[in-house]
């Protein structure tokens, strides 16, 4: 059965509960085999074709939230689809703590990042994965130590394996 809770229906607690639940599912798949999403969605990770192999894809309509299983199915995900799965990644491959981290960025749009437990850093993987490249609604790149991340969009950073 999908999850498609919506935001505006939730306080940002309860959709940072949801957000939880479905990182804990991407971690089991993530042990159980299933390859990590980060490496994908950067430009040129396709040798061939010097893009992506996952993308960030705008929301969809019935806001199905995605297991990392299911972003390797659709090619991608979005906001909240790939902050978990990567957070989940972070945690289990890199053993770096992370979470998801749900935000507004204004009434009735919330938006969803990483949030590096170790550092206080915030990552934004739909960044990573093509935001803001072809869908201008969204916001920029957000990263810092330890500030709320209202007051950091625009700031720039750098992932963990970079």
């Amino acid at each position: 059965m999908p999850l498609r809770p919506t935001f505006g229906r939730l306080d940002m607690d309860e959709a940072q509960g949801l957000l939880i639940g479905l990182y804990e599912v991407d971690r089991i798949q993530l042990r159980s085999g299933y390859p990590g999403i980060l490496a994908r969605l950067r430009p040129g990770a396709d040798p061939y074709s010097n893009r992506r192999i996952l993308v960030y894809q705008r929301d969809d309509p019935d806001e199905h939230w995605r297991t990392i299983r299911e972003i390797h199915r659709y090619g991608g995900g979005d906001c909240e689809d790939l902050a978990c799965a990567g957070a989940a990644e972070l945690t289990e491959r890199m053993g770096i703590p992370a979470v998801p981290y749900v935000y507004r960025v204004r009434p009735g749009l919330a938006h969803v990042v990483i949030h590096r437990l170790d550092t206080g850093a915030l990552l934004d993987p739909s960044k990573l994965g093509g935001m803001g490249e072809t869908d201008h609604g969204g916001i920029e790149v957000i990263f810092g130590r330890g500030t709320p991340p209202e007051v950091l969009a625009g700031v720039t950073g750098g992932w963990p394996w970079r």
